[in-house]
């Protein structure tokens, strides 16, 4: 039991060591938004909505927009956005529509690969504790798909169970490595 224990947690960091070498957000576009900031935690309408920002002061405000990714289910772009609220910062994604930002100039999101928490995780809106932590954790042994690794942290894809509201309830997150 260790010794599977011990060798899932060296394949998982052989994973994020290749994930590391593979991403790189060093590519962030600043842009302007074009109405208020409709965040969900992922690309498309079955993941969480933490809220919308930016609601009377939109046309003065930018955002880093951070990778781009596809929803097959409503044939629409959507784009991750790094912003500061009042102090903290979040990153999530918004309806392309929503920002002024040429899609073929952002980074595309990609499956890195899929895994499993070892051990319950604190979730964070982004790559780094100074991020608004997110209301829910990540329990142990929950499946998990990874598309991106920064700051020492991964950001994870996953069914939770514990909230979901549909079959396609997804959210995504990003846990401390």
């Amino acid at each position: 039991m260790r010794r599977n224990r011990r060798l899932a947690c060296v394949l998982f960091s052989l994973l994020l060591c290749v994930c590391l070498l593979i991403t790189s957000n060093a590519g962030a576009v600043t842009a302007n938004l074009k109405m208020q900031l409709s965040t969900r935690t992922g690309p498309g309408t079955q993941y969480d909505e933490p809220g919308t920002y930016f609601q009377n002061d939109w046309q003065s405000t930018q955002v880093e927009v951070i990778s781009a990714a596809w929803d097959n289910h409503n044939d629409i772009w959507w784009v991750q956005v790094d912003f500061l609220v009042k102090g903290t910062s979040y990153r999530a994604y918004t309806g392309l529509k929503r920002v002024n930002v040429d899609i073929n100039t952002v980074y595309h999101d990609t499956l890195l690969g899929i895994d499993s928490t070892t051990s319950a995780a604190k979730a964070y809106w982004g790559p780094g504790s100074n991020y608004a932590m997110s209301k829910f954790n990540v329990p142990k042994g929950t499946a998990v798909k990874v598309y991106d690794v920064e700051n020492g942290f991964v950001q994870v894809e996953f069914y939770d169970a514990r909230t979901a509201t549909s079959d396609r309830s997804m959210r995504r997150a990003w846990l401390m490595r």
